[in-house]
């Protein structure tokens, strides 16, 4: 049939399926009136580039003319890049967990002509394979048959799936709305019950990168009571923060050859990794691992996360300071086999004085290819093999690559600059700093309206998207990287945090009006703004993170710093509100919202603010502050105050100013 529809998107996911024989749509109102018109179903199919299951079951499935030939006369066919709309995958995710099916992608899921969907679920093979999966065309014939047959009754199914997606967003916990701080050492204590003592990280496989939660431990670690060394939650949360932290850059989860992290392990034990890397996982990881560097010191942190920051810089940067949404997991010769080493490889490309030494160390032997996993060797033996590693990246250009999309993401990339600003203080290096500032500046310039609304994604060559505003995690991801670099801004150049200032104050303003709840009973703020959800079948509250941070998580974040560093009443009266939705969400699953009770820690502990005169020597202040554990505070040059003194306050305590840097470093 030639190409379909897809082939004029800019999307690389929607166009990876424009040779299918499938009569594929993109998401439109249209595709729903031709099926309401023709009295069919609709498949709504979502998935993502660099998702290998999404490939083979395209290759499988939508590839095959038979199949496509059942697809096209019994459905309308419409494909999402869940990565483009979010807030059509968050749906219709929801709606397949409620039907008790396993959460993931290729997300297949069909609806009615007005969108309610009714059954679906992820990845069928095109024949019967055992595993309980049903093949494709079988499950295709069935529901066809029942959508004729049985319309009613799934009719009366898809009503409930609707009714039960609009009362979890739009319901109100009064069981318990009273705050107690105590909620917050309840909370890391539930955690660390769940720790692998062993391996690292929460459960079982499959084992994702938990660097919310090692962020939101953290946190609580500068809490009173966990301020003594000795005491056991302390002591709980350091053996948390040390084995999570080994595991990612130890474990197959990291590139030791180019730099980067994988997006999750298979197994328990971290050795082999699913391998899609996308920015946000880099983002948090990067992040989690710098804060993390301030409480250990072990230099092997410090090397992955330079490396990978080297490997976004050079490979991942598709404009200056922003960066693309992700990399496949498959190349020409397969999944994954951009990254693995046969013994056989590995003896021709390395020395023989080093050959035995490394294929022992990283757990390598026979010729089926495998992937570095140095697990059982020492802390800080692999940093030795950086000469080798160097080499094998040299030899690993040559092979085919994996695609990378090269799409901007405005939430991935205020994530990923938000990290590598964290990192940027941690480690010293002013010129990361720099590249966060031109990332930020290039996005309000290219990403921003005139009206101030925000586009959600950037395609390279051909601008941002026009329709639609951006998402809440839009507006708080950019926000808080804003934020978080005026912050240090002041380090780079005095007087510099003024304009970054300005911004997370302006997209904060547009926030809480856009997508707060104005109903009296209302808590906490829409994925999407009014006018867009229109177009939805619901308008959708996140509260749980997933694997970036949720929305609201963010929020508290952005408010709780500008509740302390700003006198805008406002912030606090929409930080108290949102603080009181977390009471129970808080006592059932702690770990479902880490973000989130990192913010609220961070609110408690209280967030450090540093103001110096013009005649400081900030650099001096900077590099003393930086032996100290990582914390939130904001550096500003004021020319107010006397040119040789510091002032600093944590909370709303403020300090007597001094000429002191010690002084202030012995209270952060």
């Amino acid at each position: 049939m030639g190409k379909n529809r897809l082939a004029n998107e800019s999307s690389l996911y929607l166009k990876q399926h424009a040779d299918n024989p499938v009569d594929w749509w993109p998401w439109c109102d249209e595709a729903f009136e031709v099926a309401e018109r023709e009295g069919k179903p609709v498949l709504v199919s979502i998935g993502y580039s660099s998702c290998h299951w999404c490939h083979v079951m395209a290759h499988e499935c939508f590839e095959d003319d038979y199949i496509a030939s059942l697809m096209n006369r019994h459905f309308v066919n419409i494909k999402v890049d869940r990565e483009e709309r979010p807030d059509v995958d968050q749906i219709y995710m929801e709606a397949i967990q409620m039907m008790n099916q396993p959460g993931g992608w290729p997300l297949n899921v069909f609806c009615l002509p007005d969108k309610t969907p009714f059954t679906g679920g992820t990845y069928f093979p095109p024949e019967d394979r055992g595993h309980g999966l049903i093949p494709w065309p079988h499950l295709l014939l069935r529901i066809q048959d029942a959508y004729q047959n049985e319309h009613a009754d799934l009719q009366k199914n898809g009503n409930a799936i609707r009714e039960n997606l609009n009362f979890l967003s739009g319901s109100v916990l009064e069981e318990d709305r009273q705050w107690d701080d105590q909620i917050l050492l309840d909370g890391a204590r539930s955690i660390v019950e769940t720790l692998d003592p062993r391996f690292g990280g929460f459960g079982g496989a499959p084992k994702f990168p938990p660097a919310q939660v090692m962020g939101y431990l953290m946190a609580v670690r500068h809490m009173s009571p966990c301020e003594k060394d000795d005491s056991e939650l302390t002591e709980s949360i350091d053996e948390a923060v040390r084995l999570c932290s080994h595991a990612l850059v130890r474990g197959g989860l990291f590139d030791h050859v180019g730099g980067g992290f994988f997006r999750y392990s298979v197994d328990a034990e971290w050795k082999v990794p699913h391998f899609e890397k996308m920015l946000y996982d880099n983002a948090l990881i990067l992040e989690a691992l710098s804060k993390a560097w301030t409480r250990t010191r072990w230099d092997g942190l410090m090397t992955p996360v330079k490396k990978t920051v080297y490997w976004l810089l050079n490979e991942f940067q598709v404009e200056t300071g922003v960066f693309a949404s992700a990399i496949d997991a498959d190349s020409d010769e397969g999944e994954g086999a951009y990254y693995l080493w046969s013994e056989a490889e590995l003896r021709n490309s390395i020395s023989s004085v080093e050959v035995e030494s490394f294929l022992e160390s990283f757990s390598i032997r026979g010729n089926d290819p495998l992937n570095l996993y140095p697990w059982s060797i020492e802390d800080n033996a692999y940093l030795a093999f950086a000469p080798v590693l160097n080499d094998l990246k040299e030899l690993r250009e040559f092979r085919s690559q994996p695609t990378l999309d090269r799409k901007i993401l405005l939430s991935w990339n205020g994530l990923l600059l938000r990290g590598l600003t964290v990192a940027g203080y941690v480690f010293g290096e002013k010129e990361w700093l720099s590249t966060v500032q031109v990332g930020l500046d290039w996005i309000w310039q290219h990403m921003r309206r005139d009206d101030g609304s925000l586009s959600s994604v950037y395609y390279p060559g051909k601008g941002a998207i026009e329709s639609g505003d951006g998402f809440l995690d839009d507006y708080v991801n950019f926000a808080l990287a804003n934020l978080q670099f005026a912050c240090v801004a002041d380090w780079v150049k005095p007087g510099l945090s003024k304009c970054y200032w300005d911004r997370a104050i302006e997209l904060t303003t547009i926030l809480l009006d856009r997508f707060g709840d104005s109903s009296n009973e209302g808590e906490g703020f829409f994925f999407c703004s009014e006018n867009d959800a229109k177009e939805l079948i619901v308008r959708k509250k996140e509260w749980f993170d997933n694997a970036n941070p949720s929305g609201n998580s963010g929020v508290v974040h952005l408010l709780s710093q500008l509740n302390t560093l700003d006198e805008n009443s406002s912030y606090q009266k929409a930080l108290s509100k949102l603080q009181e939705a977390y009471v129970e969400r808080s006592r059932r699953m702690p770990n479902g919202i880490a973000f989130g009770m990192e913010g609220l820690t961070w609110n408690t502990v209280g967030i450090v603010s540093i103001k110096v005169g013009i005649e400081v020597n900030v650099d001096a202040l900077m590099d003393q502050l930086r032996l100290k554990a990582w914390r939130p505070f904001c550096l500003k040059v004021d020319s107010q105050i006397n040119a040789s003194q510091l002032q600093m306050c944590v909370g709303q305590q403020c300090f007597a100013p001094t000429e002191s840097i010690q002084s202030v470093v012995d209270r952060f």
